[in-house]
């Protein structure tokens, strides 16, 4: 086994229903499991990749001797995904073999069926994107995507990447049947390891701040110990059971920050976490977003939340150059909805029975609004 090898620590995702995967690099002893593998989930995956279950041909040695040098090349992984004693997902990260392009990654991903929608393409892609910021080579990763898999270009984008173009016509499969296919990339830069750093100062006492992979022990133990409190409106409460998973959904958050598609931002208080505040389903061309917050239950009556989203709103308008921030409150939750009043937002309407919330029935949603103009005004005031 190569040095290479070593440098990346198999990592543990569990689902929502309590399946335990573990991510690890992919040798040359697991060509027949690969195989068995790419045999088993190539018919159900043929509609988005180019390769045909016919054109897959290869043997175990061959698969082993490709998976050696998979092993041994700088600035490649293979990442296998596996699962109660077999592989469910595959993520390869391919450098181009030309000295002038070997900055460059070329990726492809598939994953079962059954382990789709359940957070394993986004722990795959943000481990990758973690060891390819710690490697001295890889600057650039790059894909290509159908533009019909709409699923899959929505993970790219909230991990970072961007659309180059687009190639009509890229692949044919039959008679005047055709696809046109997506190309995106994303930058790596090696200093990101170190984490984007954000803040914003709300007064002598209040700090929003974005998180950081070290912050999760601090993060988890705030959630831990308010649990109960809210576990009745959020339900990503329910699938935060370690330190792992607040790090890992870290890692997403940097990702999205850097791709401005969410902000989530901690709030800390005498240099505690009391809570976050953020903003997500950032639209850009339309210039709206969500606003969003939650606080734990030992710092709330004393109008922390109403500060920390203030100081955030005038971000969002001021320096990130929003038109038109909203909130979608539960119609129960009248904490919630005292703080998007307490701001100042116009109540615009209530949708009935609008979503399921993570008991199982339905729940009303209250929205409220405000527009830059008159959020300025107000600052005027």
């Amino acid at each position: 086994m190569s040095v290479a090898s070593t440098d990346f620590a198999p990592l543990t995702h569990r689902t929502p229903d309590g399946r335990e995967v573990v991510l690890r690099r992919a040798v040359p002893d697991d060509a027949e499991a690969v195989l068995a593998y790419m045999h088993d989930t190539l018919p159900e995956v043929t509609p988005y990749i180019c390769t045909t279950p016919e054109e897959f041909d290869y043997t175990v040695e061959q698969e082993r001797e490709l998976l050696a040098k998979q092993d041994a090349a700088t600035g490649a992984l293979w990442m296998i995904a596996e699962s109660a004693g077999r592989i469910v997902g595959s993520l390869n990260a391919s450098p181009i073999r030309r000295r002038r392009l070997a900055h460059v990654a070329l990726l492809g991903m598939t994953l079962r069926p059954e382990f789709r929608g359940v957070g394993l393409g986004t722990k795959m892609m943000s481990a990758l994107i973690e060891w390819c910021e710690r490697h001295p080579v890889t600057e650039l990763l790059q894909l290509e995507v159908y533009a019909d898999n709409e699923r899959a270009q929505r993970l790219y984008r909230k991990l970072g990447f961007v659309e180059a173009g687009r190639v009509p016509r890229r692949m044919k499969f039959g008679p005047g049947e055709y696809k046109d296919a997506v190309l995106m990339y994303r930058e790596v830069r090696p200093e990101a390891s170190a984490g984007v750093r954000f803040e914003l100062e709300v007064d002598d006492t209040l700090t929003l701040r974005l998180d950081q992979p070290e912050h999760a022990d601090e993060m988890f133990a705030v959630i831990d110990r308010n649990r109960e409190h809210l576990g009745l409106w959020m339900p990503w409460v329910e699938k935060t059971r370690s330190v792992d998973d607040t790090r890992e959904v870290h890692v997403r958050m940097r990702h999205e920050f850097e791709a401005r598609t969410d902000i989530h931002l901690a709030v800390v208080e005498h240099g505690r976490v009391s809570g976050k505040v953020g903003l997500h389903h950032v639209d850009d061309p339309n210039g709206s977003a969500e606003l969003g917050y939650w606080l734990a239950a030992e710092a709330q009556g004393r109008g922390v939340m109403t500060r920390a989203a203030r100081r955030l709103l005038d971000h969002a308008f001021g320096e990130y150059g929003l038109h038109r921030v909203y909130v979608q409150a539960d119609a129960r939750n009248a904490r919630s909805r005292s703080v998007a009043e307490r701001l100042g937002m116009r109540r615009e309407g209530e949708f009935k029975q609008n979503a399921r919330d993570h008991h199982g029935g339905y729940r009303d949603s209250v929205l409220y609004a405000v527009l830059r103009d008159e959020w300025e005004a107000e600052s005027l005031q």
